[in-house]
């Protein structure tokens, strides 16, 4: 009985119950949109990749910023802005030694990152991602550790990571020129180093 009363007053004011349906269906549209941005917002995250096994991280400001302060009616209004600046901000040299002398700081591994881009006779390895260079010291932030050869012991050896070893068909003893800040440079490889976790916005 009831549905019958129900389909009649459907079939009486269809224009108010197709306005209510519409207005429905647009009301559970946004709220699966709203869901959906927040499930990303709150899960879509890059893992650490470079820094995975450091605890904590010292880095140079990398911003210039300027305060202003103004006094208008009796109030005082404080403006902060700052913007990132064009050049890399470096840390001073000594300050590994000074970090090492804080009570509570086991280790200190100071870091430099260059770019390093391995090239074949056809020309770059692999375009799809930039290619750095690190003291080899440093591949414990990662961590690296070798899968095949040994640590770099000269200034011309060099330990390159299992991605490019694949591509390159790579094996200690081999020989891998390298374009730097300068010119292209040959180097020996004497290892093949694997992270714990997969590296993949940089080799």
């Amino acid at each position: 009985m009831m549905l019958r009363y129900a389909l009649r007053t459907v079939r009486a004011r269809k224009g108010g119950f197709l306005g209510a349906l519409f207005a429905l269906m647009c009301a559970a549209a946004l709220i699966t949109a709203c869901g959906t941005l927040l499930e990303t917002g709150l899960r879509g995250t890059i893992a650490t990749e470079r820094y995975a096994a450091t605890p904590v991280v010292v880095s140079a400001d990398q911003n210039v910023h300027r305060t202003t302060v103004k006094h208008k009616k009796g109030k005082t209004k404080v403006k902060h802005k700052a913007k990132p600046i064009a050049e890399r901000a470096w840390l001073p040299g000594d300050l590994a030694t000074e970090l090492r002398k804080v009570p509570g700081v086991r280790e200190v591994i100071p870091e430099l990152t260059f770019l390093a881009q391995p090239l074949a006779p056809g020309g770059v390895v692999d375009q799809d991602r930039p290619a750095y260079g690190h003291a080899w010291d440093s591949a414990a932030l990662t961590p690296y550790t070798l899968t095949t050869g040994t640590a770099p012991k000269a200034d011309g050896d060099l330990v390159i990571d299992r991605r490019l070893a694949e591509r390159t068909h790579l094996e200690p003893g081999d020989r891998l020129t390298v374009q730097s800040t300068q010119s292209p440079r040959t180097y020996r490889v004497t290892g093949i180093a694997a992270p714990a976790q997969e590296v993949r916005h940089q080799t």
